[in-house]
């Protein structure tokens, strides 16, 4: 395994004790020290979960502030207990309940997060299994623990891609503004309300999905963001993240975010910017996806006002027996509409549309002043009619991607061919 293992721990969750670190160990002569690995591997709202097993990812610092990744599974019987209660009178016998959390620590670099999606199911199939066999006696922690370290000198290779099916089918067409944000490069917090329903698990897979749609790898995972480590993940942190959290309070304590995905109660969704202003999708992008929001107007921005004109124009004088011209370029940008969630290479296809869509109109253009036309966006796959899809063109042509080739754009009012 081309990853550097410095230690590995066990903690216990206790209903009377709270957390607690019941053994570290440490691997190839480390000398790193670490503190709050039983709050960062048993975070808030574990307790709540539905599934007996879990798997939480998170960044940590040693006592030297160097950085270091960590992989924790987690196991939760609480549900078990409470479910062998002969009625709802019964009092549960706390002394059953048995929550721990199984980990490792690997040094910090570049590559750990995507090297460590490599081996992930064979750590965590190693660790299921010891824990099976020293749970039935009881755990000795320090006997576990080696076990480990000797088991994962087999460790192997099983790279296995898992969307988060159903947080993707919640998020549904806030996809979109969520995708452009991501594409500028924005700092994205994601804040899950609901941690009843939604596992940890889904939450790390989530932040690789947006990764792996953003199509830059400068983008910093941060897993688990929590009170205990936020400021030298986040606010200290010179790179751009895609973090989530289940503590609530970090919506209002982070500073340097600009959009941030709250996870509500029974897959309740908002996207918002920093200035709590929500983001939605464009009625183009409805046209893209069979959408549960469709009737739902708070998840769409209204047509333009130059849209609302041609369909009257169109209305008077066809009787809608004809839809108006600028479906023409609608039809040759939008694929026949699909259903949330989407697949990572739908998103790659679009872009590189969009990227020789521009390349092409470049080409055509005088000096570095780039023209567009409402028919050259909708062209593009964007909303010709949309501020904020304007507003997303210029700021990822003339400072993401196209910088060196275009300074200004010029955003034309009045296209014939939207007419005729």
């Amino acid at each position: 395994m081309n990853l550097t293992i410095e230690g590995s721990y066990l903690c216990q969750f206790d209903t009377t004790q709270g957390n607690s670190l019941l053994q570290y160990q440490q691997y190839n002569n480390s000398k790193s020290l670490f503190t709050d690995l039983e709050y960062l591997s048993l975070p808030s709202g574990l307790h709540d979960i539905a599934e007996s097993k879990d798997i939480v990812k998170f960044q940590i610092l040693d006592d030297e502030k160097k950085k270091f990744f960590s992989i924790a599974r987690l196991y939760n019987n609480s549900k078990s207990v409470m479910n062998g209660l002969k009625d709802l009178s019964s009092s549960i016998d706390r002394t059953k309940v048995k929550i721990f959390s199984i980990g490792l620590i690997f040094k910090l670099d570049h590559n750990t997060v995507k090297d460590l999606l490599e081996y992930q199911e064979s750590i965590i199939k190693i660790i299921d299994i010891l824990y099976e066999k020293f749970s039935q006696d009881g755990i000795n922690s320090d006997s576990l623990l080696t076990h480990l370290n000797n088991d994962l000198k087999s460790v192997e290779k099983c790279l296995v891609w898992k969307e988060p099916f159903q947080i993707l089918k919640d998020i549904d067409c806030c996809v979109f503004p969520l995708w452009k944000n991501l594409m500028l490069m924005k700092n994205i917090l994601i804040i899950n309300r609901d941690s009843k329903s939604v596992s940890f698990d889904e939450l790390n897979r989530l932040v690789e999905y947006l990764k792996t749609i953003s199509n830059c790898s400068d983008y910093n995972l941060v897993y688990n963001c929590s009170l205990a480590n936020y400021e030298s993940v986040l606010s200290l942190s010179g790179n751009k993240y895609i973090a989530y959290s289940t503590d609530l309070i970090l919506k209002d304590t982070v500073e340097n975010y600009q959009v941030i995905l709250e996870l509500g109660k029974n897959g309740a969704v908002q996207l918002m910017d920093n200035n709590k202003k929500p983001l939605h999708a464009t009625f183009i992008e409805g046209l893209k996806l069979i959408s549960k929001y469709k009737d739902d107007l708070s998840k769409f921005d209204s047509k333009g006002k130059s849209q609302k004109i041609i369909d009257l124009v169109y209305l008077l004088f066809t009787f809608n027996t004809i839809k108006p011209a600028y479906y023409k370029f609608v039809n040759m940008a939008v694929d026949i509409p699909l259903q949330a969630p989407l697949e990572p290479k739908r998103f790659e296809k679009w872009l590189d549309s969009l990227n020789a869509g521009i390349e092409s109109l470049i080409k055509t253009s005088d000096a570095k002043v780039l023209v567009l036309k409402p028919s050259d966006v909708l062209m593009l796959g964007f909303d010709g009619f949309n501020q904020n899809d304007l507003l997303f063109l210029q700021e990822y042509i003339t400072t993401i991607k196209y910088a060196d080739q275009v300074e200004k754009i010029i955003f034309k009012n009045f296209d014939i061919s939207l007419f005729i």
